[in-house]
């Protein structure tokens, strides 16, 4: 799989067309055929590389998540394994640990621009020490939902 590292990127990152991912895979698929003693076909292979991927990467991201962690103490989590570590090499730790420095900076105000106006709220003068301008108070309580005194659900249920 190193020597094909496109074809480890995704659908939308790669240059290759579906044949010609096919036909790559066909490849592999007679290399690892013929190093045997296992034999399976293009699609078994395929799902054996995705569901290893997908095991370096969660154990990679657990080993993220303990490191980070407070307490000290041992990792509970033990170390990448060789092929783990293989895997991870070709495929990146990008979808495992973030994709650290990558996210898109959001543009600041520059000193000379002016910034927006603030709520006439936030305003009051100095030398009346006083509260800011009466703002109409909410009544503090708020008469319950009916709903039987049960939290509302979430939005996706």
């Amino acid at each position: 799989m190193f020597s094909n590292r496109v074809l480890v990127r995704a659908a939308t990152e790669s240059t290759l067309t579906s044949a010609e991912r096919t036909a790559l895979w066909d490849v592999i698929t007679g290399r690892l055929n013929a190093e045997g003693p296992a034999w399976k076909e293009r699609v078994d292979w395929k799902n054996l590389w995705n569901a290893r991927v997908c095991s370096a990467r969660k154990h990679d991201g657990l080993l993220a998540v303990e490191a980070a962690r407070t307490g000290g103490g041992a990792n509970p989590v033990g170390p990448l394994n060789e092929v783990e570590t293989r895997i991870l090499a070709i495929v990146g730790r990008d979808s495992s640990r973030g994709c650290g420095g990558l996210r898109p900076r959001q543009s600041l105000p520059s000193s000379s621009e002016a910034s927006p106006p603030l709520p006439a709220e936030l305003f009051y003068q100095e030398e009346s020490l006083g509260a800011p301008p009466e703002v109409p108070l909410q009544p503090a309580s708020q008469p319950a939902p009916s709903g039987g005194g049960q939290p509302a659900a979430d939005c996706g249920e």
